[in-house]
């Protein structure tokens, strides 16, 4: 045998051994990534069967996070998982909450349900096997916003309750009473309070007529507002904001000021130091309904992780049927939409129409939160029909 062809016959041989001991393993293709609607409840149906109040957290002051929905048969409900199965327990008949908020407005470290209808809002906490629900506060019009914090920059807690008067009442517990301390006449819808300008002070942020959006600052010892923008082309007929929330929309770190226009266009606001500057993320509305819009003081979009990555995304409900003029008499359908930031370049925002429906009532609260408390975020809608759906994002 001549030497070449020895060294091929030696590399041929080589070659056999190594595809015996490193053998292909063929690689099993993956069902694709994409978002999972799980109906947690649904009522008889109709247009009013949810006031579409909803909210997650921990209610009962045991570490577990719950989902809370309200309806319009005047029932105050709450969701565990457990199982691998949706518990419902009915906490309180006989009102018609519009909106849920969860937290320690007392300042004592324990958590509350603050529930308000349209005149009155009331105290629902869990203890000793119960709950009681105790009103602590009656409005003069029609009850829009509840909110708390520390909005005087002082260390209290205080809790907001904001009225369609224009009325903000502050409210602090002590003494073993909720007691107000002061009234902010200032024409604002107030919904959000927090370091809007990202330099550690909170303020008061929300809506009014004419598309503006205010800021409320305690500044030696009174409220003083400042304006901080006009939507963008505002109607001069239909021209309220609302929705208002402050949130790190571009995942930079940074808070900006996040609304809707009654067109259910979406935008924001970032403070620059010195001046204020108005972002579009939706300049067209899509025939969203707000739950503003509609009388429903609850939000009908959030800002979160909803995907679990990591990355804060915009969803909201939309209605893409019967308000839309060019489909005449269509179903009240919602859907469930979805937006995000993308850096580019150029940086924009970009958009997942349709992810999921909510249902037929034509309006839904959207939250984002570990309702299932396993340490995953979801996202939660409550539709005006009744239903409650679930969205988990994964394979």
């Amino acid at each position: 045998m001549k030497r070449k062809d020895a060294f091929t016959s030696l590399l041929l041989i080589v070659g056999l051994i190594s595809i015996q001991v490193n053998p292909v393993t063929a690689i099993e293709p993956r069902a694709p990534t994409r978002w999972y609607r799980t109906i947690i409840d649904k009522g008889p149906g109709g247009p009013t069967e949810t006031t579409g109040a909803l909210a997650i957290g921990i209610g009962r002051n045991d570490n577990v996070k719950r989902l809370y929905c309200a309806n319009s048969n005047n029932g105050l409900q709450e969701y565990s998982y457990s199982g691998g199965l949706w518990n419902k327990v009915t906490i309180t008949t006989g009102k018609r909450y519009e909106s849920i908020v969860i937290g320690n407005a007392r300042g004592d470290g324990v958590n509350r349900l603050y529930c308000f209808t349209i005149w009155t809002v009331d105290e629902v906490f869990y203890s000793g096997g119960n709950w009681t629900v105790t009103t602590i506060f009656n409005g003069t019009s029609d009850i829009c916003g509840a909110f708390f914090g520390i909005g005087r920059n002082d260390g209290v807690v205080r809790l907001y309750i904001s009225e369609r008067s224009g009325n903000i009442t502050e409210l602090r517990y002590q003494s073993g009473a909720w007691t107000i301390t002061g009234t902010i006449s200032q024409g604002v819808w107030g919904e959000a309070l927090g370091p809007g300008r990202n330099d550690g002070v909170n303020r008061i942020y929300g809506g009014w007529e004419g598309d503006y959006i205010y800021e409320l600052s305690y500044e030696g010892g009174a409220w003083v507002k400042r304006t901080v923008g006009q939507k963008p082309n505002s109607d001069p007929f239909i021209n309220e904001t609302g929705n208002v929330t402050l949130a790190n929309g571009q995942n930079d770190g940074l808070l900006r000021v996040f609304y809707q226009g009654v067109f259910s266009d979406i935008h924001y606001f970032s403070y620059n130091g010195g001046s204020w500057s108005n972002t579009s993320v939706a300049a067209q509305p899509i025939y969203f309904k707000l739950g503003f819009k509609l009388g429903l003081w609850t939000p009908s979009w959030a800002i979160g992780p909803g995907r679990n990555d990591g990355y804060n995304r915009i969803f909201v409900a939309g209605d893409t049927a019967k308000h839309n003029p060019n489909l005449g008499n269509a179903p009240d359908t919602t859907y469930l939409h979805e937006y995000w930031y993308a850096f580019g370049p150029p940086p924009s925002w970009d958009y997942n129409p349709r992810i999921g429906w909510t249902g037929l009532g034509g309006a839904a609260c959207v939250r984002i939160g570990d309702g299932r408390n396993s340490g995953k975020q979801r996202v939660y809608t409550a539709d005006g029909d009744g239903t409650i759906v679930e969205y988990s994002w994964g394979l």
